[in-house]
């Protein structure tokens, strides 16, 4: 009996154990992770630093793993076979960095799985690169001889366009290392027309990523909201592909905390929902999901606009790199809206985006949209046409006189909505750059009412951008019509 016993469990030796994700045999631990038709299984994994995955294809047609994110595969560039794995054959990587790595398929990106790798990474020696070396030296000597002729800087920087210089990187970081971030956004918005003559949200975009690469965290102290604070958002996406969403609540808070008023609160929160849905890539729910994980409900909000604002400009193309796709949208107008979460802060925050889905698919006619707006749920039809006034400042570039005439097409009991979410967009554009052009959009309206409905608007906002007790609310205030300064103070003055 104990022969027959112990042939048995020599037998049963000889034969691998397989469990998902890992495969036990002779001693030896290797983990491997199978590529099918529409997933990778598992689709998550715990290893430990140093540790080897096996990545086998085990369908009929090619698949590509790589590191988030689509299309660049920057998080963790190493991670990247460069090249499709063919079915039947088998692909394998030590992970060295320990982090959560998320990643994709290249040539399906809906597809995603994630690698946790525990450990410790210890800071590696710099190598010395000459290329390097000359390209932070040249810029730092030509500052320091601007420093001394500051005329020949003024000079130089006149001759230049920043839509033309961010097009191309090794451009964009000269010049943010010669002016900083704030001189590069002041140009940047100069170059725009002060927005009147095209958007620069996205070129702001470019600007923040290029920036975080040469300061890191430092950089959301050296930049400015303006371009509805694109540079902000822009660096944003590179901090969360550099620590990952694993201990997000902890490192927002440090890195928002910069800044001092609620407004820059707000939009840096905002660039993290951006940057997370990117980085989870474009897997909506499971962004909002990410988004969740913060404190406070200001927090979550704030964030889960980024997702649905970037999701949106994803589906125009104009994603956070250009090649980014979502798979959240489709020819419904109310979608994705229709089809997600049904918590009410997160369809709050899906229909404050939703009429530029809207306003694309139906051959950008406000009058449409407008309709449509009108089938949105009742709870959330007035953000709707609030969200429409939105669309109506960024579609008119903030031209007060073409929004007021599109906000005069929606139905009786919205104009004001529609007001407050053009205003909004006029002072999220400026930031604290903002001057009298939020006070003309009061100014220009017929009705008492809305006059003093939106003079409310500007003393609150003032205080949002501001902060309280600030010369500079007392300034916009008082560039307000007489009659209405009383408005516009007593709002600022409110907690």
């Amino acid at each position: 009996m104990k022969k027959i016993l112990f042939f048995s469990f020599s037998f049963l030796a000889c034969f691998p154990t397989y469990l998902p994700g890992r495969i036990f045999a002779h001693g030896i631990n290797t983990l491997s992770i199978e590529m099918h038709k529409d997933s990778f299984y598992p689709g998550s994994i715990t290893i430990e630093q140093g540790e080897e995955v096996v990545f086998k294809n085990v369908d009929s047609q090619d698949h590509w793993l790589a590191s988030n994110i689509h299309p660049t595969h920057q998080v963790y560039p190493e991670f990247d076979p460069l090249r499709p794995i063919k079915p039947g054959e088998s692909w394998s990587f030590t992970f060295t960095k320990a982090g959560e790595w998320k990643y994709h398929d290249h040539l399906s990106p809906h597809i995603l799985g994630t690698i946790i790798v525990k450990g410790e990474n210890k800071t590696e020696d710099m190598q010395f690169s000459f290329k390097k070396f000359f390209q932070d030296f040249k810029p730092q000597l030509d500052k320091t001889y601007y420093s001394i002729f500051p005329k020949k800087l003024d000079k130089a920087v006149s001759s230049i366009n920043m839509f033309t210089v961010v097009k191309n990187f090794d451009e964009a970081r000269y010049w943010l290392l010669v002016l900083g971030g704030k001189r590069f956004m002041q140009r940047l918005i100069h170059d725009s027309g002060g927005g009147s003559l095209v958007d620069c949200h996205r070129e702001a975009h470019t600007a923040g990523r290029i920036g975080y690469e040469l300061l890191g965290a430092a950089v959301f102290r050296d930049g400015t909201s303006d371009c509805h604070s694109g540079y902000y958002h822009g660096a944003m996406e590179v901090f969360l592909k550099e620590k990952g969403t694993g201990d997000l609540s902890k490192n927002i808070k440090k890195l928002c905390n910069v800044f001092k008023t609620n407004f820059g609160i707000f939009e840096c929160l905002h660039g993290v929902g951006h940057g997370v849905a990117a980085y989870e890539g474009y897997n909506i729910p499971l962004a909002l999901k990410t988004c969740g994980k913060l404190k406070t409900v200001f927090e979550k909000r704030s964030c889960y606009g980024g997702v649905f604002m970037e999701n949106i400009v994803a589906s125009q193309g104009n994603g956070a790199k250009q090649d980014h796709v979502t798979h959240w949208v489709n020819m419904n107008p109310q979608f994705p809206c229709s089809g997600i979460d049904t918590d009410r802060d997160i369809q709050e925050e899906c229909y404050k985006m939703q009429t530029t889905r809207m306003f694309d698919l139906l051959h950008r006619d406000f009058s449409l949209v407008s309709r449509e707006c009108t089938k949105a749920p009742y709870s959330y039809r007035a953000t709707c046409f609030q969200s429409l006034g939105r669309d109506a400042a960024g579609h008119t570039l903030r031209d007060p006189e073409k929004i007021i005439a599109i906000c005069n097409k929606v139905p009786f009991g919205y104009f004001d909505i529609c007001i407050s979410g053009a205003f909004n967009v006029i002072v999220d554009f400026w930031g604290e750059g903002l001057g009298n052009q939020a006070e003309n959009m009061c100014r220009q309206l017929s009705s008492d009412s809305s006059k003093k409905y939106c003079y409310g608007l500007l003393g609150s906002r003032l205080k949002n951008v501001f902060g309280a007790n600030n010369e500079k609310i007392r300034f916009g205030c008082n560039e307000s019509l007489k009659q209405y300064r009383s408005v516009c103070l007593d709002s600022a003055s409110k907690n």
